[in-house]
């Protein structure tokens, strides 16, 4: 997938954790951002994948399922590609996406299913049509501690 691609994801850090290596793979084929909590979406910034994060009120996602704001519509515009972690049975939320100016919208139930019978990361990495990549690495600069620190939220 080539183009520019936003990634929306309002679930718990460790599900969103869990998309960051497939995230990683999409980077290289074009510049991501992503609209979510803004302090887990910043991890997305932390790891060098995205260029920018989004608080959803501030683009009025909301309006998405109704009918779009001119905010959304203008953010909505910039991109080619629009990945959704939110299940979306009526198509609603994807026809508004296209209408708004993201020609390519595709929705996912926030967590996979329940027969679902792999990694959540495999989950996120189909959604984003990937391969999964190693771990990331989030780069929070020098600490004093003489240790590495590995955190591993769960995810589901």
């Amino acid at each position: 997938m080539m183009g520019r691609l936003l990634m929306v994801h309002m679930g718990g850090i460790g599900d969103f954790l869990c998309t960051l290596p497939a995230l990683q793979q999409c980077h290289q084929n074009g510049p991501i951002e992503v609209a979510g909590i803004p302090e887990r979406a910043r991890l997305a910034e932390l790891a060098g994948i995205s260029q920018a994060t989004h608080d959803l009120e501030g683009i009025d996602f909301h309006t998405v399922f109704s009918a779009p704001s001119p905010r959304l519509r203008q953010f909505a515009a910039q991109f080619d590609h629009a990945r959704i972690w939110m299940d979306d049975p009526d198509g609603v939320l994807t026809q508004n996406l296209v209408a708004a100016g993201i020609p390519d919208v595709r929705c996912f139930p926030g967590v996979p299913p329940q027969h679902w019978d792999r990694h959540a990361m495999d989950w996120y990495a189909d959604g984003l049509e990937v391969r999964v990549a190693p771990p990331v690495t989030l780069n929070f600069g020098r600490t004093p501690a003489p240790f590495d620190v590995i955190i591993q939220p769960g995810s589901g």
